[in-house]
């Protein structure tokens, strides 16, 4: 290959897996950080469980990509 599409394949794949670490390790910092802030208070109900892990999903996404 030459040097200049060399160097943009690999900016891009630099990139790409620096995002994609970054938001797998940004999304379980925030699932932990979740189940810390709110382990006092742990639902009882089928319902509340739901909407644990539906708000949890959601901060984890927002960690992630934050």
């Amino acid at each position: 290959l030459a040097t200049k599409p060399r160097l943009v394949l690999m900016t891009s794949i630099g990139s790409f897996w620096g995002f994609s670490i970054g938001a797998y390790l940004g999304g379980r910092q925030s699932g932990l950080q979740y189940l810390a802030e709110n382990a006092h208070k742990l639902p009882t109900t089928v319902q509340g469980w739901y909407f644990y892990h539906k708000t949890k999903n959601y901060r984890m996404m927002l960690g992630g990509v934050k």
